[in-house]
């Protein structure tokens, strides 16, 4: 009886070039960096202004990576600029459901929400107040809005997250810890960088065969 091999689909090439040693240790230097930025503001500037060659180099890897993988879902979203804008300006965003007026048809609508920032500092910043926040799209593109805004600002989330480990070592530690004390701590988690690395993977992943 002749056996039949099972196919085994290949692995993705996004998982396969995350899955390098070198990738992870730039991972971990970009999470470093942005933990950095969480306690102090003015760490950006300063490393550029030194021509920094040990963080920042990891920090325009990554963002390359994510701004590449932009342009490929760009084409896909056929959006005019006020809708492009506001993608970009606004960190929230929620997918919702509706029925048109006949009760019967669902309309799908992208709603954007959040306070604007500047994506170098990641401090607030004004974002125009003439952009509407609220867009009706076609049912078939709105897995490919989610996931460009989930590019555009993945640096700003996981800042955001960076944020909350740090007062999660400070409150276990329970006292005042210096700077560079409390990245170590943030960065010995390794668990939770392994997180962020794996999610970081999924996103590329999921970018690559949305894109196929």
């Amino acid at each position: 009886m002749r056996k039949t091999n099972k196919f085994t689909p290949p692995v993705p090439f996004a998982s396969r070039f995350l899955n390098t040693r070198t990738m992870k240790e730039t991972f971990r230097s970009y999470v470093e960096l942005l933990i950095s930025v969480a306690l102090d503001a003015d760490v950006m500037d300063a490393l550029e202004k030194e021509k920094d060659e040990l963080l920042l180099p990891h920090m325009r890897k990554v963002e390359g990576m994510l701004t590449d993988n932009r342009r490929r879902l760009l084409p896909r979203l056929r959006v005019g600029q006020l809708f492009k804008n506001a993608l970009d300006s606004f960190p929230e965003l929620s997918l919702v459901t509706a029925l048109e007026k006949d009760g019967e048809n669902p309309s799908f609508k992208v709603q954007l929400s959040g306070k604007a920032y500047n994506r170098k500092t990641l401090r607030p910043s004004k974002a125009s107040s003439k952009l509407p926040l609220e867009y009706t799209v076609e049912k078939e593109r709105t897995q490919w809005f989610s996931l460009y805004h989930s590019l555009q600002h993945y640096k700003y989330h996981t800042f955001l997250i960076c944020k909350d480990e740090i007062a999660s070592v400070r409150t276990q530690r329970g006292g005042c810890l210096g700077q560079e004390e409390t990245v170590k701590l943030c960065l010995r988690n390794g668990s939770w960088v392994e997180r962020l690395f794996h999610k970081f993977g999924e996103l590329l992943t999921q970018v690559q065969q949305t894109c196929l």
